[in-house]
C-alpha cells in the first residue's frame, strides 16, 4: 500500500467507523507469527519471490534489475541475473517477471527480448524460450496482473482490453476504460491462449483532457475517489483459480479442468455509508487533495516552456461527488490476493485501521470462509509463501536529500540533483504464519 492510501484509510475510516455499526462479527485480528530469518542484503523493490526446496529463495529486485539467490537462512546472496556489462547474466533493461516453472526451475520474463530465460533450481540460465503471446509481455512482467504457472504448461494471468480515447462535447478527449478484464490461460509450448474467466475492475470516472484554443496548453482532469470496488483473484497449487468478488465478497472457483463453483458470501462486518457518511468522507479527501493540487500547480509553474511557447499539461485533481461513492466500504484492496502453501486465500482488507500497525489480511479457506485475520508489521507487504511461513517485504524509511532553497524572485527551486540510485531500503523477512 502506498503511503497516501494508508493515510487516506485513516482519515476515511475515522469518519465512517463511528457512523455505522458492524452487522456481523468477524474473526479477531492477530499479529502474524514470529520472525525466523531476516536477509542481510537490502533490496530496492521486491517484485517477485520464488521459494525453492530446502528454504532457498530467489528474489526479483525490479528496481536494481537483479535476481538474487539466498540460502535457507536468507544469507549468502548470489546474483544469478542482472543487467550490468560485467556479466553475461542478462536481466534486460526493463523490469522482468520471475515465475515458477517445471521441476523447481523458473521463468525470467525479458520484456525487451520478448522471451523467457529459464533458470534451473540453482539459478543458472538453462535456455531461452519465446513468450506465448508477444502482445501480452507487459502482463508477464508485472505482479499487478497476477501471472502464475499452473504446473501443466500454462501461464495464468490477467490481461486488459484496449482503452480507446473518444472525443466528447467541445472537443474534450476522454479516455474510456473497460469495466472488466479477462483472465487468460496461455500455453507456453503451443503459444496459444484462451479466456478462463472475467474479473470486474476497480474503476474511476475516465480522465478528460481539455486543450486550449491556441493549442499551446492542455489540462488533464483526473477524478479522485477513495473507494473503488473491484474483483481480485489468485491461483492455488492445484491449478484452481479463486476469484474474489467485491460485490458481495464471495469466491468463484474455476478448477484446472474448468469446473465452476461458488461459495457463499463471506461473513464480514460490512460498513455501510449513509449520505452524511459520504459527505464526511469526501470532505476528508478534499482536505488531503487541496495540498496535493497546490504542490502540483507550484511545480508546474516552475517548469520551463517547451519550444513555441507550448506548456506541459496541467493536471487537475477532482474529488468524486459524495453521491457517486458506493453504499458500503469495499471489503478488500485489489490487487492483493495471494494463495499460501495450504491453498488459503489471503486478501488485504480495507476496514482495518492502520494506526495499530501494518495492513490486515483476511484469510479464506477452500469453503470461502473467513477463518483468520492477520496483521503484518508496519510498511510490510506479502512477497510470497512457503510451507507454514510467509515472506514479507518491509520498507524502511530513507531520508530524502535536502532540497535547495527557492529563488526569492520566482519562488521556484533550482532542479535538485537526485542520485541515480537510492540506497536499497527493503528488508526481506521470513515469519511463521502462526
Amino acid at each position: 500500500m502506498t503511503a497516501f492510501r494508508a493515510g487516506l484509510t485513516l482519515i476515511v475510516l475515522g469518519v465512517g467507523a463511528a457512523a455505522a455499526p458492524a452487522q456481523q462479527q468477524a474473526a479477531a485480528i492477530r499479529p502474524i507469527g514470529s520472525v525466523e530469518a531476516t536477509a542481510v542484503q537490502r533490496f530496492g523493490i521486491i517484485e517477485d519471490l520464488r521459494v525453492l526446496p530446502g528454504g532457498r529463495v530467489m528474489v526479483n529486485d525490479a528496481e536494481r534489475h537483479q535476481v538474487v539467490l539466498l540460502d535457507s537462512a536468507l544469507a549468502n546472496p548470489v546474483v544469478v541475473a542482472d543487467s550490468t556489462d560485467a556479466t553475461a547474466r542478462a536481466y534486460g533493461p526493463r523490469p522482468g517477471g520471475l515465475i515458477p516453472y517445471f521441476a523447481d526451475s523458473s521463468l525470467l520474463a525479458d520484456a525487451s527480448a520478448l522471451s523467457f530465460i529459464i533458470l534451473d533450481p540453482k539459478g543458472q540460465p538453462a535456455r531461452v524460450a519465446p513468450v506465448p503471446r508477444p502482445q501480452d509481455i507487459a502482463y508477464l512482467t508485472s505482479p499487478i496482473y497476477g501471472v502464475r504457472f499452473d504446473g501443466k504448461g500454462n501461464l495464468i494471468y490477467e490481461a486488459r482490453l484496449p482503452s480507446r480515447p473518444v472525443v466528447g462535447q467541445g472537443g474534450d478527449l476522454i479516455t474510456a476504460t473497460p469495466d472488466s478484464a479477462p483472465i487468460l490461460r496461455a500455453n507456453i509450448a503451443k503459444r496459444t491462449a484462451d479466456t478462463v474467466s472475467w474479473v470486474g475492475l476497480a474503476k474511476s470516472p475516465p480522465p478528460r483532457t481539455v486543450r486550449a484554443a491556441d493549442g499551446k496548453s492542455s489540462t488533464l482532469f483526473v477524478t479522485v475517489t477513495p473507494y473503488r470496488p473491484g474483483d481480485d483473484w489468485t491461483l492455488d497449487a492445484d491449478g484452481s483459480i479463486a476469484i474474489i468478488r467485491a460485490s458481495d465478497y464471495h469466491v468463484d472457483w474455476v478448477s484446472a479442468a474448468g469446473q465452476r463453483t461458488s461459495t457463499p458470501p463471506v461473513a464480514f462486518p460490512w460498513q455501510h455509508l449513509s449520505a452524511d457518511d459520504k459527505a464526511k468522507v469526501m470532505d476528508s479527501v478534499k482536505a488531503v487533495w487541496v495540498n496535493i493540487q497546490r504542490s502540483s500547480d507550484s511545480a508546474a509553474a516552475c517548469r520551463p516552456k517547451l519550444p513555441g511557447g507550448v506548456s506541459m499539461t496541467r493536471v487537475v485533481y477532482q474529488p468524486v461527488a459524495p453521491g457517486d461513492l458506493p453504499d458500503a466500504v469495499p471489503p478488500f484492496y485489489t490487487p492483493t490476493a495471494r494463495s499460501d502453501a495450504d491453498d488459503n486465500v489471503w486478501v488485504q482488507e480495507v476496514l482495518s485501521r492502520q494506526d495499530a500497525g501494518g495492513p490486515v489480511y483476511d484469510v479464506l479457506n477452500r469453503q470461502g470462509e473467513l477463518f483468520d485475520r492477520v496483521r503484518l508489521p508496519a510498511n510490510a507487504t506479502i512477497a510470497g509463501f512457503g510451507p507454514g511461513v510467509a515472506y514479507l517485504a518491509i520498507r524502511d524509511s530513507v531520508a530524502s536529500p535536502p532540497l535547495p532553497p527557492p529563488d526569492p524572485a520566482t519562488g521556484c527551486r533550482p532542479a535538485a540533483i537526485v542520485p541515480a540510485t537510492q540506497p536499497p531500503a527493503v528488508r526481506l523477512v521470513r515469519v511463521r504464519i502462526h
